[in-house]
């Protein structure tokens, strides 16, 4: 195939399919075909010359002409993990197992025993001939004998009779939950039986009618709803749970099929490692293992011993070449490939990664042709053989690489997202109209021979309160700064009432401010930067990662901002290392070719100086001048600094709060970028605030301070959040342990066994070099500095660079490293005396490590003696669980809650929330900020002074429930009830509906009416009623004092339906309210419905 010149708009990407198609026929490929037809009689294929990612090709190529099980062996975990990681894109569509080896520690060991257990089940069925991947230690760990496996194996089909016998003894070995979520567990909620099998990805959904199986559905964890429909059910249960007696054990290549081919990657150098020379009960050597598998086919490639009957195949390949990201390199190259014919083809895993190379090589002296291929390969090689280039763009772009595994869902995204909401009995509750309660369960009650479901509020004196499930919105629970116990009102006293609207005056007060500031600069005029010039795509371009598109869109937001007349005052919240640093170079950089000069405010002296290191690596060879000023300079540097600054010399200056000093004088500053402003003094925020009045602002954090989160989601400043993680990272693995000696010697060995380093972060300076000196008695061989912020400048910088360098394997300090150090090399990270600091700064440390392609670690150390707070604990629980990237801004929310956001509106607001409690203060807060917005800068908002949606609360004696038998779950119950008052459309009521028929089983009627109760409530927001009661076919509706300024249309509606309807509408006073009285054939929710929705159209006719 000859290559295709690449545009802008290209229209022609080839498909994996067709690249493989271009090996299947290829000559040595047809050799390994005929090969594998053959009796092997004991002779090993070698392949000589393989480089790159050809392996995987020529693997997958195979693939496609045999019909037999494909085992690759090579040297090492990671190794296994980039091959499996080819395989899977180039085979999509087929089954590519991962076989793992056994991780001893902690509770690893059974869940990787079982999927061992399921994937020996998998090659010993056969049935679509998997191509398994594996490395040598895992095939040495000998395996559960399958013939026990496959007596642990039930299959249930549809239509088949099932007892609850017969189920009890199928699922003895699992763990009975109200909701399944991982391997092991089963539910039965009627006649729903909910089993997750050790040898599947998703959980079973098995349906009875009776005794027979109705349906079999595959479901998914994190939503439990069900996404495909099966006829048969493999339910493999727990063999970890047999007593070891019942455990028989046997070698990998016993359970082989015959006809198996065998890859294996560097034979000699597998039998040169050191080794155990005696075989066990549960281990194999290798030398057994090799002769285990002679009978089978085997393709050895790598370093190999070729014996006298082997045959051998070599293939003329080398590697991508190393270009350093110098472009003119790579355009030289494929210049020269295209005139030697050969077909060129550069893998990407997004288009957008073509078009950047269209625009780098577009401005190289030779003009070049390839192929895109939309693909992800761990290296990329040049075969002679078959005259093909094909390129990888991440090591074009220098870029680290790591295979994208398939989606697993945790205990995390299924469990514990809503722990820190769930109600437990005897939580502090508020309930909006009668104030602070605790909660006391969920009740069923009798009203007028109908079963109703209500939440029961204990107060003071031991008054109690039931509230109907219709009005659970009015219920919050109760958090407060620092875990406050706080004091409960009495029924009946109108304290709850004048604290409420003491609070919303107050918040008022200081929304006017703030809002008047937001105002202020909204009619400043500022400088509006031009459009995007051949600079700034030149920039964008020579950006060696691939944008992530929440990167893309906050880019394009900062450029349209600055391209505004209006002062931008843009937040970017973004978890560690998802990108803020580049978004901030970027409009940087577009800032300093206009020719504005840019401050860019950290602070830390070091994060100064990396951020300095950053920005001049990003713009080297561009005609900026970047500089910086810290402590780590010379008093005469920074006179030299401040000097260039003010003439204009200086494009972008970087600094810690010294730049807001009156001896640093920019000459034209048009950009200000302030990194985690939380971390700055109040009177550093202060001259902030009058900074932002006429020049643009971007502000980067990880985890927003509560204010500045809450004002941002509410609409009072711009907000771009990167939620998607970069390509290429894996998530942090966080544990909590007691303070360990030995736990901490393993993990600090496990790093520097693979060549990493480890911060240790000791938060006390006091005896800050006790415990350096601890770890020096604990690990001799390691070199140990230690940096905390006490230290001089100098001295700080010296010991942090030669870390950097490798001269050190250990850096014990204090939480100065929380701020913006980036270190690669470091991945695993132990923070001593956890429970003393902030979730936000925890979450920062956190991320210092895991900035690469290598598995990264977080131990959180406590005390074994600690006595922890409630706050502690649940901050602790909060980061271990929230250990997947992206999590950063969800801590945020989390931080919310522990906190209680003591500093949302200023430091005098933190008793009003122990007063009221956080959700109920954000409440009145979003009422008062909207009406201040409606009030005071209706013209400034325009549309966006909106006013506020009204609540309808519903009352009802018909039974409009979900029934214990039906949803038995409490908590559950609980939160379905929270969920359909937050539904807003028939479309979400409807999708709402399924998820119940699927979980729970059909409609019970009382279910089907408290569906409908939620239409009529919709019909009465829609018209603006404050509450109705539908009770004996009356219809009683209540309307505010104000209803006839606020609803002028609707009352309209409302009168001219009572002219057309004058024997069946009443309508009289109620202190300052009035009620509306419907009476008629009414008989039913639905029958109120259609009605409030005639109300609601009503003309002079009393129809629309």
């Amino acid at each position: 195939m000859s290559g295709v010149l690449f545009s802008l708009t290209f229209t022609f990407i080839l498909q994996i399919n067709d690249f493989i198609a271009l090996y299947e026929k290829n000559e040595v490929v047809t050799k390994l075909t005929d090969y594998l037809k053959e009796d092997p009689q004991n002779r090993a294929m070698h392949l000589e010359g393989m480089q790159g990612s050809l392996d995987a090709l020529l693997i997958a190529a195979l693939q496609q002409n045999c019909n037999q099980l494909q085992l690759v062996v090579v040297e090492n975990k990671e190794e296994a993990l980039a091959i499996y990681g080819d395989l899977t894109h180039l085979l999509p569509a087929h089954p590519v197992l991962l076989f793992p080896s056994l991780e001893q520690k902690e509770d690893k060991y059974k869940t990787i025993q079982n999927k061992r257990s399921a994937i020996i089940q998998a090659i010993s069925e056969n049935s679509a001939a998997p191509l398994v991947v594996t490395h040598i230690a895992a095939v040495l760990e000998k395996i559960l004998d399958p013939s026990l496996v496959t007596t642990m194996c039930s299959n249930i089909h549809v239509g088949q009779t099932l007892s609850f016998q017969t189920l009890e003894k199928m699922l003895q070995r699992f763990t009975k939950v109200d909701f399944v979520y991982s391997p092991g567990q089963f539910a039965i909620r009627g006649g729903i039986i909910d089993i997750y099998s050790m040898n599947q990805s998703f959980p079973y959904r098995i349906e009875l009618w009776g005794d027979q199986v109705s349906t079999i559905r595959i479901f998914d964890p994190k939503d439990q709803k069900s996404f495909k429909k099966t006829n048969v059910a493999t339910i493999l249960s727990n063999p970890e749970t047999t007593t070891t007696k019942q455990l028989n054990y046997t070698s990998f290549g016993a359970c082989l099929p015959a006809g198996s081919c065998i890859w294996l990657k560097n034979k000699k150098k597998i039998l040169a490692a050191p080794k155990s020379s005696a075989s066990s009960d549960t281990l194999d050597t290798v030398e057994s293992f090799m002769a285990s598998i002679i009978p089978f086919h085997q393709i050895l490639f790598g370093a190999s011993i070729v014996s006298e009957n082997d045959l051998v195949l070599t293939y003329n390949a080398e590697k991508q070449p190393f270009f350093k990201q110098n472009f003119s390199l790579l355009a030289d190259d494929l210049y020269k490939r295209n005139a030697q014919e050969y077909d060129i083809y550069i893998t990407a895993t997004a288009a957008g990664q073509f078009a950047r190379l269209h625009t780098i090589l577009e401005a190289q002296a030779h003009k070049t042709t390839f192929t895109p291929l939309l693909l992800s390969l761990r290296e990329g090689y040049i075969d002679h053989t078959a005259k093909i280039v094909c390129y990888s763009d991440h090591q074009i772009f220098n870029r680290y690489y790591k295979y994208e595994p398939p989606k697993r869902h945790t205990t995390t995204e299924t469990l514990l997202a809503d722990a820190c909401r769930k109600l437990e009995i005897g939580d502090y509750v508020v309930h909006s109209d009668y104030g602070i309660g605790r909660f006391s369960g969920l009740h069923s009650l009798q009203i007028n021979n109908q079963k109703q479901e209500a939440i029961r509020l204990i107060y003071k004196n031991n008054d109690t309160v039931y509230v109907n499930v219709h009005e659970l919105y009015k219920i919050s629970k109760y958090t407060s700064k620092d875990g406050t116990t706080p004091g409960m009102h009495t029924l009946g006293s109108s304290a709850w009432g004048r604290k409420k609207n003491s609070v919303k005056k107050q918040i008022k007060d200081i929304a006017k401010e703030l809002i008047a500031l937001y105002a202020a600069r909204k009619k400043t005029l500022g400088f509006a930067f031009g459009a995007d010039t051949l600079l700034d795509a030149a920039l964008a371009a020579s950006f060696c990662y691939e944008e992530t598109p929440d990167q893309a869109v906050a880019i394009a937001a900062v450029k349209e901002d600055m391209e505004s007349s209006t002062p931008m005052d843009r937040l970017v919240c973004g978890d560690v290392g998802f990108g803020k640093t580049e978004i901030a170079i970027r409009a940087a950089f577009k800032a300093a070719t206009s020719g504005k000069q840019v401050a860019v405010l950290v602070p830390t002296t070091i994060l100064a100086l990396q951020h300095y290191n950053s920005f001049i690596n990003r713009l080297a060879n561009l005609p900026i001048h970047v500089s910086y000023i810290n402590r780590f300079k010379t008093k005469q540097e920074i006179e030299q600094t401040r000097s260039d600054t003010a003439s204009g010399k200086v494009d972008i200056l970087i600094g810690t709060h010294k730049l807001l000093t009156n001896g640093v004088k920019f000459k034209d500053l048009g950009l200000l970028i302030i990194d985690e402003e939380q971390k700055f003094g109040v009177s550093a925020k202060e001259k902030l605030k009058k900074m932002r009045l006429n020049v643009d602002t971007l502000t980067l954090t990880a985890t927003p301070i509560p204010r500045t989160l809450h004002f941002s989601l509410m609409g009072a400043r711009d907000l771009s959040i990167l939620a998607t993680p970069p390509t290429n990272r894996l998530p942090v693995q966080t544990k909590l342990h007691g303070f360990d000696e030995q736990l901490i010697k393993e993990a600090i060995e496990d790093e520097i066994a693979r060549g990493g380093q480890v911060f240790f972060v000791h938060n006390r300076v006091s005896n800050i070099n006790a415990m350096a000196q601890n770890l020096s008695a604990l690990l001799p061989t390691a070199r140990i500095c230690v940096a905390h912020g006490q230290m001089a400048g100098s001295m700080l910088e010296e010991k942090i660079l030669q870390f950097i360098v490798g001269r050190y394997d250990i850096l014990v300090a204090t939480s100065i490293i929380e701020s913006g150090i980036d270190m690669p090399n470091v991945n695993t990270i132990i923070i001593n005396d956890s429970h003393l600091l902030g979730l936000s700064d925890l979450h920062q440390m956190r991320g210092r490590v895991g900035r690469s392609n290598v598995q990264a670690f977080c131990y959180l150390l406590i005390p074994e003696d600690a006595t922890l707070t409630p706050e502690a604990k649940l901050r602790l629980a909060a980061l271990e669980e929230c250990s997947a990237l992206g999590d950063g801004f969800k801590l945020a929310m989390r931080d919310l809650d522990i906190r209680g956001a003591g500093d949302l509106l200023g430091s005098a607001q933190s008793g009003f929330i122990s007063d009221i409690g956080f959700d109920t203060y954000c409440k009145i807060l979003e009422e008062a900020v909207e009406e201040v917005k409606h009030n005071d800068f209706k013209a400034l908002f325009g549309k966006e002074a909106k006013t506020l949606p009204s609540e309808c609360s519903i009352e009802t004696n018909c039974e409009a429930l979900l029934p214990p038998e039906y949803v038995q779950s409490t908590t559950q119950r609980m939160t379905l009830y929270s969920r359909l008052h937050e539904l807003k459309n028939m479309d979400q009521l409807t999708h709402f509906k399924e998820e119940l028929i699927d979980r729970f089983g059909p409609l019970p009627t009382a279910t089907d009416t408290l569906l409908e109760t939620v239409q009529l409530r919709w019909e009465a927001e829609r018209i603006g009623f404050q509450k109705i009661s539908f009770k004996n076919q009356r219809l009683h509706c209540y309307l505010g004092a104000d209803f006839q300024k606020r609803n002028g249309n609707m009352w309209d509606h409302i009168m001219h339906y009572m002219q057309a309807h004058p024997t069946c509408c009443q309508l009289k006073k109620l202190g300052d309210n009035l009620m509306l009285t419907i009476t008629g054939k009414i008989d039913n929710v639905i029958s109120a419905r259609n009605l409030l929705a005639i109300i609601g159209m009503a003309d002079q006719d009393g129809f629309r």
